[in-house]
């Protein structure tokens, strides 16, 4: 997860979180958005005590200043927005063309709550992932490999992963849901058009199947991960058969680096993809990787471990 990606997702939850406020029910939107908020905060508390007097490399401070401003735009904005209106009492309840009130604020609380889950989702990544893997806050995966720290973090990664991944999968399915009953509403004739509540449920199925069908997976490996990260792995399953350095793990992938015979990585592919059942069905070797002797980009471009330190103090919070 990089701040190009948060910044796409926090620019769609603050508005979504405005809308909600604006046109439909400010309550709604100021709780969410104080959720949010206290959740963010416990995640960059935590980053900041695993930090301790470590400094930060410039390249992370930037980072962080990002996130912090995005955070802003995505939940303290629109908290602002919800309670200004509360305050003046503003109670919009619109209905919008043919839509109720009703229907319209379930549709827009599901999308807002979906987008939040995402953003929520990448906080994670930021705060507690990424300084461990990029080496902010100890020695990243290639150099302390097979150490039982890395057995946490994965675990926890993939149980991140698995629980995002259901939960906007799911509230993905409800805005589905939502619209298909405001269109019915309006028209019976829209249920025999896309083939009623069954047919836009087996659509968004297709498109979030994957990631369901990689859950007995990720289930196990949370359980009792077979590898973890930063491992040298060995693996022959039915379809495919390599080596590579343990990445990142998620849902429905796992990312590995090509290594070679000896476990140094190959220049000819940045990485490759495997799905989590994959790796579950074939045979495994997990051992202690050597492919960070070459330097840890080589391994892993934002890995941050040799470069120079900066702003070396305790904080409760990482904001600038």
């Amino acid at each position: 997860m990089n701040p190009r990606t948060i910044q796409w997702q926090s620019a769609v939850t603050g508005v979504l979180l405005i809308l909600l406020a604006v046109i439909a029910d400010p309550r709604i939107a100021g709780w969410m958005a104080l959720a949010a908020i206290l959740a963010a905060l416990y995640l960059n508390a935590t980053y900041a005590y695993a930090l301790g007097e470590r400094g930060r490399p410039d390249r992370r401070r930037h980072g962080d200043r990002l996130i912090a401003a995005y955070s802003g735009v995505a939940l303290v904005l629109p908290l602002g927005v919800a309670c200004a209106f509360r305050v003046t009492g503003h109670d919009p309840a619109p209905a919008i063309w043919w839509f109720t009130s009703g229907e319209v604020t379930a549709l827009l609380t599901g999308l807002a709550m979906m987008f939040a889950i995402i953003f929520l989702s990448s906080l994670v990544d930021w705060y507690y992932i990424r300084p461990r893997i990029d080496g902010v806050v100890w020695d990243p995966p290639c150099r302390s490999s097979r150490e039982d720290r890395w057995k946490r973090v994965t675990r926890r990664w993939y149980l991140h992963r698995g629980i995002a991944s259901l939960s906007y999968s799911a509230y993905a399915l409800l805005v589905s849901l939502i619209i298909m009953l405001m269109l019915v509403r309006r028209d019976e004739d829209v249920a025999g058009i896309i083939g009623g509540v069954s047919g836009i449920a087996t659509v968004l199925l297709i498109v979030v199947g994957d990631h369901w069908a990689q859950v007995r997976s990720v289930a196990r490996f949370i359980l009792s991960p077979a590898f973890y990260l930063g491992d040298d792995l060995s693996y022959d399953g039915y379809r495919r058969r390599g080596r590579g350095f343990v990445l990142h793990v998620s849902v429905p992938l796992v990312k590995l680096v090509p290594l070679d015979n000896v476990g140094l990585p190959t220049t000819d592919i940045e990485f490759v993809e495997r799905k989590n059942s994959e790796l579950e069905d074939g045979e495994l070797n997990s051992q202690e990787a050597c492919a960070c002797d070459g330097g840890c980009t080589k391994l892993n471009e934002e890995c941050a471990a040799d470069e120079p330190r900066l702003d070396r103090r305790a904080r409760w919070l990482v904001l600038w």
